[in-house]
């Protein structure tokens, strides 16, 4: 998914949240002094965002956004992070059945079939 194409989704899940219109919505933009958003509409918003992108922030990042560029970064990592384990993933998995099927080639040529 392209930069942009987040960006106007979570633009849309916070305006959608906030009831604001999407022009006051940008990099700059802090949600406490100039949306009025407190930790709980912070909160609220992210469990938007996890749902929506299939990610979680941990409360240590919670603590850390207060503008909507700092969510969009951190969105944006969390999601170039999800999709960068999935090739790691299917290595490993790969590696484990090699493994799996090494280890019952081996006993089958040793101690004959079945």
């Amino acid at each position: 998914m392209k930069r942009q194409d987040i960006s106007d989704k979570l633009k849309s899940i916070i305006v959608s949240w906030l009831g604001i219109s999407e022009d006051k919505v940008v990099i700059e933009t802090n949600f406490l002094l100039d949306l009025g958003a407190d930790s709980l509409d912070i909160t609220m918003v992210a469990m938007s965002v996890e749902e929506e992108f299939d990610v979680i922030f941990s409360d240590e990042l919670l603590e850390k956004i207060t503008t909507f560029g700092d969510l969009l970064n951190m969105l944006n990592d969390l999601i170039a992070e999800k999709s960068s384990s999935i090739p790691y993933q299917k290595k490993n998995i790969n590696r484990a059945i090699n493994q799996a099927k090494g280890a019952l080639l081996k006993k089958h040529f040793i101690s004959g079939p079945g």
